[in-house]
């Protein structure tokens, strides 16, 4: 898989431009315009670890919140909604642009800096969003007019912003595997706040049964 010859990454291959994750940058919800949903709430993982005791909620809320960040890296698929900007230095003719975050609600905005390093925001007529289940892309339409030259061979890794909206905006619509893992994940956490040994040597850390939940709904790229 090559990278174009412009940095390394996102990677390009046939046509084919997949944005890393780190080059995607969240974006705040008063500027996005979307809320946090979370997939689970609080009084949910108290039942899944059998609590029965209002007096540790701050640190249930904690492991909460970690479980859902680990179901989430471990898929690459976002659960609640959230606006995001992702940089890529050009764009190109009938050149689709993967989005990280699983499937994309809708493309805010495209933006690019001119020739005084100002941004621009590109016509949407010059690009439409493919949305597939788990993937969704940007495509450059054929004919369009594209970036100035300078951008095509420069060196700025910001050149091109694509803002969007991924994930769900409310828990019913997400994976119900998914959220069932954040839950089971979430009661581990606290169950199991230390570390613990099953054998001399080994620390267990897992979730066997979350786990394959979690590898149930894990995104891969498409080529």
């Amino acid at each position: 898989m090559r990278t174009g010859g412009r940095r390394p990454g996102p990677y390009d291959y046939r046509g084919q431009v997949y944005v890393p994750y780190s080059d995607v940058v969240p974006v705040s919800p008063a500027d996005g315009g979307v809320a946090v949903v979370m997939p689970i709430t609080l009084d949910q993982v108290k039942q899944q670890a059998r609590v029965e005791t209002d007096a540790e909620d701050d640190l249930i809320d904690l492991h909460l919140q970690a479980a859902v960040d680990v179901v989430e890296q471990q898929t690459g698929y976002w659960l609640g909604q959230r606006a995001v900007d992702a940089y890529l230095p050009c764009l190109d003719y009938n050149e689709s642009v993967y989005l990280p975050g699983g499937r994309v609600r809708s493309v805010t905005e495209v933006a690019y800096r001119d020739e005084d390093g100002v941004e621009q925001t590109w016509e949407s007529d010059n690009y439409e969003l493919q949305a597939f289940p788990t993937y969704s892309s940007v495509l450059v339409v054929d004919g369009t007019a594209l970036f100035p030259p300078s951008y095509l061979h420069g060196e700025d890794r910001r050149a091109v912003r694509i803002r969007y909206v991924a994930g769900h905006a409310s828990a019913g619509d997400m994976p119900v595997g998914l959220r069932q893992a954040a839950l089971m994940v979430a009661a581990e956490l606290y169950i199991e706040r230390e570390a613990h040994r099953t054998q001399p040597g080994v620390i267990a850390v897992a979730n066997p049964a979350a786990q394959n939940l979690m590898r149930a709904h894990k995104i891969h790229w498409p080529v």
